[in-house]
């Protein structure tokens, strides 16, 4: 029997660099989920002990892909994301969905999304942000939102949290020749981008499930927070472009401010800098709010 929801979870080198235990409690989160699914985790070529770790599940919902890395790859997950889609979809599942290999899913995460989607197109919930232990949400999109137009994709969104039907996989793989995500940087923003137009074009529905489906680890070790600002920045410009958009710079500055300085420079002004975020959030995003959020990450340990 195959199952109707098939997950994808990248993963290269965990233990090499020091992600291992962020690894064996995101793959913990989603087992622990109460609804049903096939998930295809995806070694990206690694050459540490990840794939043993792997190996050493004991789970028949578990299916184990392993990638060739090849010496143009970027450092991105993209190639894995796709690898791990297509082979989703060749074994028929119906919804599709992925979660990176250091973030965590909430309860009930899975079957919540699934549940929206039986007579959607797409949909997308809360996100929280875990750093240093503690949980945070940036409340996107606003109370005030509507939460169901296409128009939704095209602010903060929470790019992690997105499920697909099979209708809009098949539209989409067609178009991008079993490609979904580009080999770039900022994929996960840039398929958004994508979705926007293919949601409008097709008469597609956009389902929205108002609650907390994933957790977003914020941490040193993450890819994201590896890249030099210049190339970030270039990731974005190419994602704007290649989706008939023109990135405005100047939200990197009032969203982030002071990123651009050194460390040395940084540390100091770290007071000022939580007053500056808060007044530009204000104003970028009237009515949303970056709290801190009573939710237990660790759940499944229960479990």
């Amino acid at each position: 029997m195959i199952q109707e929801l098939g997950v994808v979870t990248p993963v290269y080198n965990a233990e090499k660099n020091n992600r291992l235990q962020y690894f064996k409690d995101s793959i913990k989160s989603i087992l622990a989920q109460d609804y049903d699914f096939l998930l295809a985790v995806v070694d990206d070529g690694s050459t540490d002990n990840t794939v043993d770790y792997i190996k050493s599940i004991n789970d028949s919902r578990v299916k184990l892909l392993e990638r060739e890395r090849q010496p143009g790859d970027v450092r991105t997950s993209s190639n894995a994301l796709n690898m791990g889609l297509n082979h989703l979809f060749e074994m028929g599942c119906k919804y599709f969905c992925y979660f990176h290999s250091d973030d965590l899913l909430t309860q009930g995460s899975l079957e919540s999304r699934v549940g929206e989607l039986k007579d959607k197109d797409m949909v997308y919930g809360r996100m929280v942000y875990l750093k240093k232990g503690k949980t945070f949400s940036n409340e996107y999109p606003p109370r005030c939102s509507d939460y169901y137009s296409p128009l939704i994709l095209s602010g903060d969104f929470p790019h992690h949290t997105s499920m697909w039907s099979k209708r809009m996989m098949e539209v989409m793989m067609g178009e991008r020749k079993n490609r979904l995500f580009y080999n770039g940087t900022s994929e996960d923003s840039e398929v958004t981008l994508y979705c926007m137009g293919v949601l409008t074009k097709n008469g597609f529905n956009l389902g929205f499930v108002d609650n907390f489906v994933y957790i977003y680890r914020i941490h040193k070790e993450s890819i994201t927070g590896s890249l030099g600002i210049i190339e970030n920045i270039k990731g974005r410009n190419a994602i704007y472009e290649k989706n008939g958009k023109k990135y405005q710079i100047i939200f990197e500055f009032v969203e982030r401010p002071f990123f651009w300085l050194p460390e040395n420079v940084k540390e100091p002004l770290r007071p000022l800098k939580a007053i500056v975020k808060k007044a530009s959030f204000d104003l970028l995003y009237p009515g949303a709010t970056l709290k801190k959020i009573d939710i237990d990450p660790y759940w499944f340990l229960e479990k």
